[in-house]
């Protein structure tokens, strides 16, 4: 039964997708691939009931069968059935056995001889290629801008509520100016906290007599209605967000008032309104993660701990805090004093403070452990599913695991030696909560480890590389997890494939590289060595500042550095740094 005169061997694969609309008919099964100089040929072993015949699919000449040939294959698989509507033929990605294919299938078959056998069934999962954000907006912003975020119907402060209308999505900012925006995909800004002072002649601003702080790092949306923000000297606030003329910036129904009977919102309509102070944190707020189900917040700080808060402002086990007694005890000196709020606005305590073991907190906010002050933690969340453990990124170069129900540490892992981590993100994909991404101090890069290992270092699954500086912030694709997106100090923003990560110890980067559970040799903390080729994955896109698309190229990256990174299925791709510009860049 063949068509040619081809040379090679055959292989007997099994199609598979995770993509509902571009699944195979049901009567599709195991093929025969026959890889060639000349003409490649699959061979359908069988076509259940209506088709007992083998069915032959002659390609186009060709080298060998590449991801061309395979898309080719699998799309007139697609447009031979018998469906009304037949789908658009679109460039595919394939992954053998975990590994993505980015060769032809004689050179994989070469590095994996033991597939190499008629015998043998390759497990082939195709999805769309992954093709690169296009650029859709860009608004300017007064200052610089620290934290995004997205409310919609499929963020994680809308999936819950209904208050979320499609067309009447949100995009949260906080800015080095002290002040937190809330904007439409047209550009307008709905409504704003009130900002910091003017700057002086050193260019740092000064805080108005309401207590608000400059530098406002971190900003998310709680639900359609409330708003959290944390910075610097400890300044952690819930604002109540409201649309419309209702009183307390709520519905019977949840919704936001410009969502339900008052229309769109015009600019600066939206209003916001203290709701709770949480007090406690005397150094830089670095994170805010936020837990649905329980509406607890997990903030991690320069002084080197982390704290959980409840954002209910009757929940009884939260502590209540005297705004005088807490300025009294912070012990901040006047030029940073914050100012006492107005007796509507409660304050509440920490739930509970993770410290290492044997620290001691000082007045001034840092905190001391047996061996020198406790290093600062960047960033830290909660595990998926699971939020009374939480995961955080040192500047000790080290990852913790805290249970958070009796406040101890876990155990501790040293992904490299010699670099400092400044972002950490849960990778639930890869079939594992232990399974994270956390971004560097410099261009080493984004490290997947597998914290289920009992080795100092975890299991390095994978280096994601292609940053020219520090990680500012990482998230996934909402409707491709797999597909991870992360900001750097050098202005761009980067996706990666994760599919060929195992996260089992098993598979690493592009080769399908293995993770090393025994004592690292040296060259293993080198991810430019050649050992590690297997275990590098190259970004898929890369996403450069819309105003110098060559931001990565500027000297010392000054002034082109991406602060925050969001991705929402309806919105995009929405990022802001300091150019003083709100982008927001959509599937291709």
């Amino acid at each position: 039964m063949q068509n040619g005169t081809t040379s090679g061997q055959q292989v007997r694969v099994e199609f598979s997708t995770r993509e509902p609309d571009l699944e195979l008919p049901g009567d599709v099964g195991p093929m025969l691939l026959k890889t060639g100089t000349y003409i490649a040929q699959a061979f359908m072993i069988h076509r259940r009931q209506a088709h007992p015949d083998p069915v032959i699919l002659n390609m186009c000449k060709s080298a060998d069968l590449r991801r061309h040939e395979l898309s080719h294959l699998v799309n007139s698989l697609l447009t031979t059935t018998d469906a009304p509507t037949k789908p658009t033929r679109q460039p595919l990605e394939f992954h053998i056995n975990n590994t993505r294919l980015r060769s032809s299938v004689s050179q994989f078959l070469s590095s994996h001889p033991e597939l190499a056998s008629p015998e043998t069934t390759l497990r082939v999962e195709y999805s769309r290629g992954v093709v690169p954000p296009q650029h859709a907006a860009s608004f300017p912003h007064d200052d610089c801008i620290g934290a995004v975020d997205v409310l919609s119907a499929r963020s994680p402060a809308g999936v819950s509520s209904s208050g979320v209308r499609a067309g009447h999505e949100r995009i949260l900012t906080g800015s080095r100016d002290g002040a937190v925006r809330v904007w439409d995909l047209s550009g307008n800004v709905l409504g704003s906290t009130p900002e910091a002072g003017p700057p002086d002649e050193f260019g740092c601003r000064r805080m108005r007599e309401d207590g608000k702080v400059p530098f406002v790092d971190c900003a998310r949306f709680l639900s359609p209605q409330r708003v959290i923000a944390g910075g610097w000297w400890g300044y952690m606030r819930v604002w109540r967000y409201s649309e419309g003329d209702s009183a307390d910036g709520e519905d019977n129904d949840g919704q936001l008032d410009g969502d339900a009977n008052h229309g769109p919102p015009t600019a600066n309509s939206a209003r916001f309104t203290p709701l709770l102070d949480l007090r406690g944190q005397i150094r830089n707020v670095t994170s805010i993660s936020h837990d649905p189900s329980t509406s607890h917040i997990l903030s991690s700080s320069t002084d080197g701990t982390l704290r959980l808060w409840s954002t209910d402002p009757t929940n009884p086990s939260a502590p209540t805090i005297n705004p005088n007694t807490a300025t009294k005890n912070n012990n901040i000196t006047s030029s940073k004093r914050l100012k006492l709020q107005p007796p509507s606005t409660p304050s509440r305590g920490a739930l509970l403070t993770l410290k290492p073991p044997h620290a001691t907190l000082l007045p001034n906010g840092l905190t001391r452990t047996p061996t020198g002050l406790a290093p600062s933690i960047p960033a830290a969340c909660f595990t998926p599913h699971d939020p009374t453990v939480a995961y955080a990124a040192s500047e000790d170069c080290s990852l913790s695991t805290w249970d958070l129900t009796t406040g101890q540490k876990v155990h501790s892992r040293t992904p490299h030696p010699h670099v400092r981590l400044r972002t950490v993100h849960p990778l639930p994909w890869t079939g594992s909560n232990s399974v994270v991404a956390t971004g560097s101090e410099g261009s080493t890069g984004v490290f997947v480890v597998d914290l289920r290992d009992s080795s100092a270092r975890g299991t390095f699954e994978a280096c994601l590389g292609g940053a020219k500086a520090k990680s500012t912030g990482l998230c996934t694709d909402p409707a491709r997890p797999w597909l991870v997106c992360g900001a750097s100090d050098d202005g761009c923003v980067r996706g990666w494939d994760i599919r060929g990560v195992s996260g089992g110890g098993g598979g690493g980067g592009q080769g399908g590289g293995q993770g090393s559970h025994a004592a690292a040799a040296a060259s293993d903390y080198n991810i430019y060595h050649p050992s590690n080729e297997k275990r590098k994955i190259r970004p898929v896109f890369r996403i450069p500042r819309r105003s110098n698309p060559r931001c990565d190229e500027v000297p010392g990256f000054e002034g082109v550095g991406v602060r925050g990174v969001c991705w929402d299925e309806a919105v995009g791709i929405v990022s802001g740094g300091e150019d003083e510009v709100l982008q927001v860049d959509r599937k291709g």
